[in-house]
């Protein structure tokens, strides 16, 4: 079973079965023993997307991972996390004020600007720290997995290719980047290959996904809308291997896309929302591809030079300097709000300790219980205050456009909490 795939109720497939990608099974769809099916609902299929052979890999292997895991959340990381916790309690002297005895400290004002100073530094500190840990991670794992090189799963190199998607795709980088010039900087920052760049303000959305950003490589001007899963490595269910995800030069990619390491399009091509990338037959370029199992459409349309005016030249550059002021707002006020954020919830943690020697460990299961709710509310007052003077309505403009800004300041700020 391939990426962004559905598998709905009463559905079932057969040994060595296959679905591709971007595929789903509706209810009552069954894929007998050996066959392949892709699309959406999916069809039988000659393809194969079962890229790399199989492996050994037996059941002591997968019982030792299993162990694995179990040992590491038990012994490792729980005890860092309580640690961690200790430390940030008995060492931070806003925290440690409120656990003393007597103390009435929620009521000094200097008790809240040094909390206050507290959450900026911890806050603002980890995104320099972040940065250089993903690079880090991600020059380690190129070295210790060798693209091309077929590994069993459950094993050292699997592990290791495992933890470096995980703490390489940090959605918050992403989205904080995301739908500005400096998007480009931090993908090239943690690996990409993305050629020579051709800069628009909007190369790549606030979304982006792979599994190795050494192994993606995208062409020079093409842009990409939102949620785009680059698949770095092909899997059987007892292998893997690494290899390079190429997207050509001056594509244009929709929403929801995963694309593989097998792909079949070169330049010049649209991908459509949540299109079928396919993975055998010629290479396509200066078409379109839409749907699942996709079909060939026009590259473009009359409607798509009817911004050719700001493509280029002196007024591509004044409203791209332009973009950049509005989106650098944009990124201080996402910061600001998370910011904000993570202090009101340290002031109602720091009122949970405060109670704790009345209470006991229900005033921090209170304080649990109330966090729910006060997030969703502090979004819908953000949300509120974006979206105050640009109320949301339908949109055709450039995306040189000062509402189109505005609407990429919707996205960013609070629309995903």
């Amino acid at each position: 079973v391939s990426e962004a795939t559905v598998l709905d109720i009463r559905t079932s497939m057969g040994d060595r079965a296959q679905l591709g990608h971007a595929s789903s099974l509706h209810a009552g769809q069954a894929v007998p023993a050996g066959q392949h099916w892709h699309g959406s609902p999916a069809q039988p299929s000659d393809s194969d997307f079962q890229g790399v052979e199989a492996t050994r890999c037996g059941p002591v292997r997968r019982t030792l991972h299993g162990v694995g895991q179990i040992l590491f959340a038990t012994a490792i990381a729980a005890p860092l996390a309580v640690g961690g916790l200790d430390a940030l309690l008995s060492k931070t002297p806003q925290v440690a004020a409120v656990l003393e005895p007597g103390q009435a400290a929620l009521h000094d004002l200097g008790f809240y600007t040094g909390l206050l100073a507290a959450t900026a530094l911890v806050f603002f500190g980890a995104i320099p720290v972040a940065l250089a840990l993903l690079a880090g991670v991600s020059h380690l794992a190129g070295r210790l997995v060798v693209p091309g090189r077929v590994y069993p799963l459950y094993g050292f190199h699997h592990a290791i290719h495992r933890a470096t998607t995980i703490l390489t795709n940090r959605r918050s980088l992403t989205r904080l980047f995301g739908d500005s010039t400096a998007v480009v900087h931090y993908l090239r920052w943690i690996g990409y290959d993305l050629s020579r760049v051709e800069q628009t303000g909007s190369n790549f959305g606030t979304v982006v996904k792979h599994e190795s950003p050494r192994m993606s490589h995208v062409g020079r001007g093409t842009m990409v809308a939102d949620g785009l899963s680059l698949m770095n490595a092909d899997y059987s269910s007892t292998s893997f291997r690494l290899s390079p995800t190429r997207i050509g030069a001056h594509n244009f990619l929709g929403n929801g896309i995963a694309y593989p390491t097998r792909g079949r399009t070169g330049d010049n091509c649209l991908l459509a929302t949540k299109v079928m990338v396919p993975v055998d037959g010629p290479i396509r370029e200066n078409v379109g591809l839409l749907g699942s199992p996709s079909f060939e459409i026009p590259r473009s349309v009359l409607r798509d030079s009817s911004f050719d005016d700001v493509r280029s030249g002196d007024e591509l550059r004044r409203r791209l300097a332009a973009k950049n002021r509005h989106n650098a707002a944009t990124m201080a006020w996402y910061l600001i709000s998370a910011w904000f954020y993570f202090f009101l919830v340290a002031v109602l943690f720091a009122v949970a300790a405060d109670l704790y020697a009345s209470a006991g460990v229900w005033a921090f299961a209170l304080a649990n219980a109330v966090l729910l709710p006060f997030t969703i509310a502090y979004y819908v007052v953000v949300e509120r205050l974006v979206t105050l003077f640009a109320p949301l309505g339908s949109l055709f403009c450039s995306i040189y456009d000062v509402r189109f800004w505005r609407r990429e300041r919707y996205w960013k700020v609070p629309s995903e909490a």
